[in-house]
């Protein structure tokens, strides 16, 4: 199908775009029932389209498809089986063994479904704009009565779209405070005393759609032979993914991946981070934990902590309208706090 000019209010539509970010972004869940006439949400998947999908087992990357049962996953073993390609013999699903592990009580679970869909790409890209996030979108597929994870909360926005059969989800009262990430493998006791009563049921059609904000427990279950939908996982960047970031940017950076200065530069690195504050009550030398009134000093001491060497005699032509008492104190106690080393001139 063809989205044409997909953008946040045609997801939405008929809901207000705006009502959404002011009401229900980070806070409530939403659902949206299809309207006729609008984005046609529930042609983005089927089971027929899904049947040809698995059918052609170079599409998929390893361990992309999925198969859970009661919440645990199927060992691969079961549901693959060995294909001949360029790199060798890869292990791919098979759709007649899916399709009879299904009719037991597994549910299907594939990731990144963006990369089968030019569709589903272009909503994720959209998205990932609207939100300044990562967006990606996962399938879902199960028989009546089987519920593929118990109850829990995602560390990311969910926008889940329904697009065939039929399918209950509830969601409780718990929320968890700005999780980053995912509960399924909590202490079950926990997340039932966690999630509370449900205090929103909603029975999802084709062409549906339901908003649940990050941390709210949740969990769905088929209430037709077969159900299948889409959910899209939105994850705004947060202060913990920032420092991740730089963390596996610094791996790339031989200078970070060096041995920290040894004891006899102790001094040295205590220096660099040694800085003067002025607060209203006067300058203060911050040297490690310690914090010592500067008095008039501080202009020296700035000068001091950005040498990497100086002497005596330096110090006192540079602030000679300082009484030598002030000077003498000032270097006594960073040489005592370890923000200077004596170094003989040999």
């Amino acid at each position: 199908m063809d989205i044409g000019a997909f953008d946040l209010a045609t997801l939405l539509a008929p809901f207000d775009e705006q009502r959404f970010w002011d009401e229900h972004f980070g806070k409530r869940p939403l659902h949206v029932p299809h309207a006729a006439g609008g984005f046609d949400k529930a042609g983005l998947m089927s089971l027929a389209r899904l049947s040809e999908l698995l059918g052609e087992p170079a599409r998929w990357a390893q361990n992309a498809v999925k198969l859970v049962i009661n919440g645990r996953g199927v060992d691969p073993a079961h549901f693959t089986v060995s294909r001949e390609f360029a790199q060798g013999n890869l292990a791919r699903p098979d759709p007649a063994l899916i399709e009879t592990l299904m009719a037991v009580g597994a549910s299907l679970v594939i990731d990144g479904m963006e990369d089968q869909s030019a569709d589903l790409r272009q909503m994720c890209r959209v998205l990932g704009e609207s939100f300044v996030a990562k967006a990606t979108v996962n399938l879902y597929a199960s028989r009546r009565g089987v519920q593929a994870f118990s109850s829990h909360c995602d560390p990311h926005e969910v926008f889940a779209i329904h697009c065939e059969g039929e399918k209950v989800w509830r969601i409780y009262e718990g929320v968890e405070d700005a999780p980053v990430e995912a509960t399924v493998q909590r202490d079950a006791d926990y997340i039932e005393r966690k999630k509370g009563r449900v205090v929103m049921e909603v029975t999802m059609r084709p062409g549906d759609l339901l908003y649940i904000p990050r941390g709210h427990y949740h969990d769905a279950l088929a209430s037709s032979e077969r159900s299948l939908h889409l959910t899209f996982g939105v994850q705004p960047l947060y202060g913990i993914a920032v420092l991740d970031l730089l963390r596996e940017m610094a791996f790339d950076d031989r200078v970070m991946r060096e041995y920290l200065p040894p004891a006899r530069n102790s001094a040295a690195l205590q220096r660099q981070l040694s800085v003067v504050e002025q607060p209203l009550t006067g300058s203060v030398l911050v040297i490690g934990n310690h914090r010592l009134l500067a008095g008039l000093i501080s202009d020296a001491a700035r000068w001091a902590f950005a040498q990497p060497s100086f002497s005596w005699p330096q110090l006192a032509a540079r602030f000679c309208h300082h009484p030598a008492a002030e000077r003498e104190a000032f270097l006594a106690e960073a040489l005592a706090r370890g923000a200077f080393e004596r170094r003989s001139m040999a």
